[in-house]
């Protein structure tokens, strides 16, 4: 039988049916508009990775790390007097955590830093692990123009890390409350730390049992008597005397009769350099400067 469709009308039906098929195929190749958070360091829109560390050693511990996010939508450009307000509406998390940020200038929005977590904290906007579910509102001078939700996923890297201490060495007061230059008894001390400063022991080069010296300088021209926890003590002009105490103590002596009953008293701060001294033609006892 000859067939009724001639060559010009075969091809005429085969561009009909070709530009049918574009037609009805092009609703796929269109793309929603990108919503969402953009997380530095990340090639993918709604990906963000925290590090999670677990140290091991002699400093055990864990850290979670933040990572900062910004907010983008293609469908809403940033524009003047602008603001985002975005809210983790995650089933499981406590009080709503949000982060509202301006939203005015060029490609994304103010900067948030994200951090694992169950609440609001004003100081990091609180996500969990995995997928997220959040719901945004961009606002032109406190006036919604702009909702909508998306979801994101950010992994939790875990890495465990030893961490050991290590042995520091310095010059110290024997009592630490005391600085160098007004010390009597600057010692070599050993301190096993932590990068943290963790101190886990500490080495001490000396007797430390016996206590801290205070020393007691007469830099006046007259014998000085002094008192100290019922004891008598007797320094002569350019001399000095040593005592041991792990406490401070109290000094009694006679301003104006070097061997009389003393009539005043000082607190001393143990491990100090001290020094008697005319005034005014009485003697004092004041805090005595390393040279």
């Amino acid at each position: 039988m000859k067939s009724i469709f001639s060559p010009q009308v075969f091809f005429l039906a085969t561009i009909v049916s070709t530009i049918a098929a574009a037609t009805i195929a092009s609703p796929s190749l269109a793309q929603t508009p990108a919503v969402g958070l953009e997380f530095e360091g990340s090639r993918d829109l709604n990906v963000g990775n925290i590090l999670d560390t677990e140290y091991v050693g002699d400093c055990p511990g864990r850290e979670l790390s933040t990572q900062k996010a910004r907010f983008i939508s293609e469908r809403v450009l940033p524009g003047e007097n602008q603001r985002v307000v975005i809210k983790n509406v995650t089933r499981g998390l406590g009080e709503t955590p949000y982060t509202d940020r301006e939203y005015d200038k060029g490609r994304l929005s103010e900067g948030t830093v994200v951090k694992f977590g169950t609440s609001h904290n004003s100081q990091f906007f609180t996500v969990l692990p995995g997928e997220n579910l959040f719901q945004y509102e961009v606002r032109r001078r406190d006036q919604p123009i702009a909702t909508g939700s998306f979801t994101a996923v950010i992994n939790q890297d875990r890495r465990q890390v030893e961490r050991n201490a290590r042995w520091f060495t310095d010059e110290v007061c024997g009592n630490t409350s005391v600085s160098k230059e007004y010390c009597a008894d600057l010692r070599s001390r050993q301190q096993l730390k932590c990068p943290g400063g963790n101190v886990l022991q500490t080495r001490w080069d000396g007797d430390y049992d016996r206590g801290v010296r205070t020393t007691f300088r007469n830099r006046t021209n007259t014998t000085v008597h002094f008192t100290l926890d019922g004891d008598q003590y007797v320094v002569r002009p350019g001399d000095r005397v040593n005592v041991r105490r792990s406490r401070d103590f109290r000094v009694g002596f006679n301003p104006t009769c070097h061997n009389c009953t003393p009539s005043t008293d000082r607190r001393v701060t143990y491990g100090t350099r001290m020094q008697f001294r005319l005034s005014n033609g009485q003697v004092t006892l004041t805090d005595d400067r390393r040279d």
